[in-house]
């Protein structure tokens, strides 16, 4: 992540003015202070922080959101791609009128809707989503997706919603809503997700995933007075894009889950996204 981001940062001049890269340092027992380090002599742009404990995967979103000060925070996993060119894309972007979000969807999503498109309001966002492809809520959850406006995060409230599984998206889309902006879906690649599953933030494996998802879209349907969007047709097309690959190609799916597989709790995730049909 950092090599990209110094080369992209390189290829178009970006000055410290412009653009900060914060790594929050999860009390990581690896070589993550060294590696940081290195790059700290080439970037002026790298502000580290170091956590004393791990304080878990959630909170030290919640932390990066902290650190930041600029007009617009993105925070990326350290495992996502970012394509090339797409920093300096991203940048030229954020410059539209009224902007309050961002939404970057994986490279190899099939969105469905046509791109690039603006929408004036998240429930503007929200409601052609439901009804092109309202699967487009849940895809962009992925922390990565997502650039906001800063004074659209809400830490407090992403505190209290932790035991969501998705603190972090509450915690952005609340003051999306209720401050107002546009959302914006950019035509340019700019993030990809690996493809082979990595092992459970923190160790735990969340089996409780599609009832979290269920949740927040049943959240987001009151919140928007919304009652076309329907979660349960969001659980069927995950449903039915597991069936997919699975048909596909198993080898291929098993070795892409391999880390995860190997963790027990992985299964009761993978059964009840076969066979539980939906979630009141």
């Amino acid at each position: 992540m950092l090599a990209t981001l110094e080369g992209q940062i390189c290829e178009r001049d970006i000055t410290p003015d412009t653009l900060r890269i914060y790594v929050s340092d999860n009390a990581s027992t690896d070589d993550t202070p060294e590696l940081v380090k290195s790059f700290a002599g080439r970037l002026p742009h790298l502000v580290y922080s170091r956590n004393a404990e791990n304080i878990g995967g959630d909170r030290n979103v919640i932390q990066c959101t902290r650190l930041a000060n600029g007009r617009f925070v993105w925070v990326a996993g350290d495992d996502d791609i970012i394509e090339p060119g797409a920093l300096g894309r991203i940048l030229e972007a954020l410059k539209e009128p009224n902007l309050a979000l961002m939404v970057n969807l994986d490279t190899g999503y099939d969105a469905r809707l046509s791109r690039p498109a603006r929408f004036e309001s998240f429930r503007d966002y929200a409601a052609a989503c439901a009804r092109v492809n309202p699967h487009i809520l849940i895809q962009h959850t992925l922390v990565t997706s997502n650039i906001f406006r800063a004074d659209c995060f809400d830490a407090e409230y992403a505190e209290s919603m932790l035991h969501t599984n998705y603190s972090h998206i509450y915690a952005m889309v609340k003051p999306v809503i209720e401050k107002g902006g546009a959302v914006l879906l950019p035509e340019f690649p700019a993030v990809t997700i690996r493809k082979r599953r990595a092992a459970a933030v923190d160790g735990v494996w969340p089996t409780n995933l599609e009832k979290s998802w269920h949740e927040y879209l049943q959240w987001l349907r009151e919140k928007l007075q919304l009652p076309e969007l329907d979660p349960d047709a969001v659980l069927e097309y995950v449903r039915g894009d597991l069936f997919r690959r699975i048909r596909t190609n198993p080898f291929k799916f098993v070795w892409n889950n391999l880390p995860a597989l190997k963790q027990p709790e992985a299964y009761i995730w993978f059964f009840k996204r076969l066979f539980r049909r939906t979630r009141s």
